[in-house]
Formats: structure tokens, C-alpha cells, sequence
């Protein structure tokens, strides 16, 4: 819980940093959107898995890994091919069981107004999970599903250059229920996960 919250303070203090930097007026010089970018980012996120039937547990934290890449098609559009990683590790009976939760979306990026950098993001692919899933009778297994995954956000570009910058962001993913798998076998549940993260991201142009 340490390094979640040392990950969530540096990226409000780096945001905080940067609006500073811009703000004596390199903002409006570096507000132009085109062409090419890509981003690495690093963020907090709790994480949710749901079954059916009923499994426990409660909500995990660990850190969220972002990559991206992104197409400026428009001055307030920006279409993006992300991934989201999240994982988490925690002890069970028979030693330690953990939860491996991606992304890979195609998403579309909106700045409701050209000259600002505030953004909407909203996109849909594949979510993947890997996760031990702990049921009332048998205990943790070691299961995995692949669905449909689909990711919301929102967030704030800040441009230092007019090649490079950073954003802050939160995100919120989630996977359709689907089989969860035993190796390659049915395991009879359904399974589905969530993870709401708050990070910040690098990009160049």
C-alpha cells in the first residue's frame, strides 16, 4: 500500500509541476495535436474479479503499466492502440496467488475543446485475465479468461515541449463475464475483473 500511495502522490506532484511549467506560457506555443505519439506510463489501480458462481475476496491494489501509441487525426481526436497491465500478488493456502489483468484496446480520445488539453477516452478490445480465484469449498484456482475488454478515462495532457509532455489520467476497465478456464478445461465459472487506476504517462512526439 506504500508504493500506491508514493505512485499517486508523485503523479498529483508531477501534474502540479508541470501546470506550473506551462503555465508561464509554454501552454498555448505547444497546443497543436498532430501527428504521431507515444506514451509509457505508471499508475495506482485497485482491481476487482467477479465469478459465477459466487468466489471471495476482496479488492486488490498494485500498480498499473500503460503503453501507447497514438494517431492525431483531428485537433480535437486522437485515436490510440493501448495496453493496461495490472498486477497483484497475495498469500493462500498452499503459498502465493496473484492476479495478471490486460488490456488491449483501441481507443478513441476526445478534447472537447481544440485549444485546451483536457480529454475524454473511450475504447473497447481484448481483456485478459489470469488470476487465482478463490471459491467457498475448493479454495483458490488457478484460472483465465479471455473476453471482451472495454476501458473509459479521462485526463489532462501537459506539454513542456513542443516535442514531449506528460498527462495525468484515470481509468476505469472492465472485462465481459466469460469462461474461466482450468489449463485448457472448463471450469464451470464464469469470470469477469475490473480495475479503476489513476497514473501518469511520458509521451513524445
Amino acid at each position: 500500500m506504500k508504493m500506491i500511495r508514493r505512485i499517486a502522490h508523485a503523479s498529483v506532484a508531477a501534474a502540479i509541476a508541470a501546470g506550473l511549467a506551462t503555465s508561464a506560457g509554454a501552454q498555448g506555443v505547444y497546443n497543436e495535436r498532430a501527428g504521431m505519439t507515444a506514451s509509457i506510463g505508471v499508475g495506482a489501480g485497485t482491481a476487482g474479479l467477479s465469478c459465477v458462481p459466487k468466489c471471495k475476496g476482496d479488492r486488490l491494489s498494485g500498480p498499473v503499466l500503460l503503453i501507447r501509441g497514438a494517431a492525431n487525426v483531428a485537433p480535437q481526436l486522437t485515436i490510440a492502440l493501448e495496453a493496461n497491465l495490472f498486477n497483484a500478488s497475495f498469500p493462500i493456502a498452499n503459498g502465493t496467488g496473484g492476479w495478471a489483468l490486460s488490456w488491449v484496446t483501441l481507443n478513441a480520445q476526445w478534447y472537447p475543446k481544440a485549444e485546451e488539453n483536457f480529454f475524454i477516452k473511450a475504447g473497447a478490445g481484448l481483456g485478459l485475465v489470469r488470476a487465482h480465484a478463490t471459491f467457498p469449498e475448493v479454495g483458490a484456482l488457478d484460472m483465465h479468461a479471455n473476453s471482451v475488454g472495454l476501458v473509459v478515462g479521462i485526463g489532462r495532457d501537459f506539454r513542456l515541449t513542443s516535442k514531449m509532455g506528460v498527462s495525468i489520467y484515470a481509468d476505469y476497465m472492465s472485462t465481459t463475464r466469460s469462461v474461466g478456464l482450468i489449463a485448457e478445461a472448463d471450469s464451470g465459472a464464469r469470470l469477469s475483473a475490473d480495475v479503476i487506476s489513476i497514473g501518469l504517462a511520458a509521451f513524445i512526439f
